[in-house]
Protein backbone atom coordinates (compact mmCIF):
# COMPACT_ATOMS: atom_id res chain seq x y z
CA UNK A 1 0.00 0.00 0.00
CA UNK A 2 1.34 3.72 -0.52
CA UNK A 3 4.32 5.12 -2.80
CA UNK A 4 7.48 3.80 -3.21
CA UNK A 5 9.63 5.35 -0.85
CA UNK A 6 13.66 5.98 -2.23
CA UNK A 7 16.81 7.24 -0.14
CA UNK A 8 18.85 10.22 -1.65
CA UNK A 9 20.33 7.91 -4.23
CA UNK A 10 17.21 6.84 -5.59
CA UNK A 11 17.64 3.26 -4.01
CA UNK A 12 14.80 1.87 -1.74
CA UNK A 13 14.37 3.41 1.86
CA UNK A 14 14.65 1.59 5.00
CA UNK A 15 11.35 2.88 5.66
CA UNK A 16 9.50 1.29 2.75
CA UNK A 17 8.56 -2.14 2.74
CA UNK A 18 7.57 -3.53 -0.35
CA UNK A 19 8.62 -6.68 -1.18
CA UNK A 20 9.10 -5.55 -4.85
CA UNK A 21 10.00 -2.35 -5.12
CA UNK A 22 12.95 -2.96 -7.55
CA UNK A 23 10.23 -3.92 -10.10
CA UNK A 24 7.93 -0.75 -9.46
CA UNK A 25 10.90 1.71 -9.50
CA UNK A 26 10.61 2.05 -12.96
CA UNK A 27 7.10 3.16 -13.13
CA UNK A 28 8.12 6.31 -10.86
CA UNK A 29 9.75 9.48 -11.22
CA UNK A 30 12.60 10.56 -8.67
CA UNK A 31 13.85 13.94 -9.37
CA UNK A 32 16.02 15.96 -7.81
CA UNK A 33 14.32 19.43 -8.38
CA UNK A 34 11.16 18.42 -6.37
CA UNK A 35 8.37 21.60 -6.69
CA UNK A 36 6.21 22.01 -3.57
CA UNK A 37 2.86 23.53 -3.51
CA UNK A 38 2.94 24.62 0.52
CA UNK A 39 0.67 28.25 0.50
CA UNK A 40 -2.71 27.98 1.25
CA UNK A 41 -2.74 30.42 -2.01
CA UNK A 42 -0.83 27.48 -3.82
CA UNK A 43 -2.96 24.39 -3.06
CA UNK A 44 -6.14 26.35 -3.55
CA UNK A 45 -4.93 27.39 -7.32
CA UNK A 46 -3.95 23.70 -7.76
CA UNK A 47 -7.38 22.62 -6.55
CA UNK A 48 -8.63 24.71 -8.93
CA UNK A 49 -7.10 24.12 -12.03
CA UNK A 50 -6.13 20.45 -11.86
CA UNK A 51 -8.55 18.99 -13.68
CA UNK A 52 -8.38 21.47 -16.82
CA UNK A 53 -4.39 21.14 -16.57
CA UNK A 54 -4.80 16.76 -15.93
CA UNK A 55 -6.70 17.00 -19.48
CA UNK A 56 -5.14 19.29 -21.22
CA UNK A 57 -1.66 17.71 -20.42
CA UNK A 58 -2.61 13.93 -20.88
CA UNK A 59 -6.00 14.55 -23.79
CA UNK A 60 -8.06 12.83 -22.30
CA UNK A 61 -11.61 13.80 -20.62
CA UNK A 62 -13.15 13.14 -17.20
CA UNK A 63 -15.26 14.95 -14.54
CA UNK A 64 -12.44 14.29 -11.83
CA UNK A 65 -8.69 13.78 -11.52
CA UNK A 66 -9.52 9.51 -10.94
CA UNK A 67 -11.46 9.43 -14.14
CA UNK A 68 -8.56 10.90 -15.93
CA UNK A 69 -5.60 9.29 -14.12
CA UNK A 70 -7.00 5.88 -13.19
CA UNK A 71 -6.53 4.30 -9.88
CA UNK A 72 -3.16 2.91 -11.51
CA UNK A 73 -1.77 6.11 -12.23
CA UNK A 74 -0.74 6.30 -16.32
CA UNK A 75 2.38 6.54 -18.12
CA UNK A 76 3.74 10.16 -18.99
CA UNK A 77 5.25 10.70 -22.00
CA UNK A 78 9.22 13.27 -21.66
CA UNK A 79 7.12 16.11 -22.90
CA UNK A 80 3.81 15.30 -20.65
CA UNK A 81 6.83 15.34 -17.47
CA UNK A 82 7.36 18.88 -18.30
CA UNK A 83 4.71 20.47 -19.09
CA UNK A 84 3.32 18.74 -15.50
CA UNK A 85 6.34 20.68 -14.11
CA UNK A 86 5.40 23.39 -16.04
CA UNK A 87 1.88 24.23 -14.67
CA UNK A 88 3.77 23.59 -11.19
CA UNK A 89 6.11 25.89 -11.57
CA UNK A 90 3.70 28.43 -12.74
CA UNK A 91 1.32 28.28 -9.72
CA UNK A 92 4.61 28.89 -7.58
CA UNK A 93 5.24 32.04 -9.64
CA UNK A 94 1.53 33.82 -9.67
CA UNK A 95 1.57 32.90 -5.80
Amino acid sequence: MGNIIVDANGRQHPLDHHPNAEQRLPNYIIGTSPIQLATPEEIERARRETLEALQDILHKKGNSPFKIVGHFGCRLTDKQVWQLREWLQSIKKAA
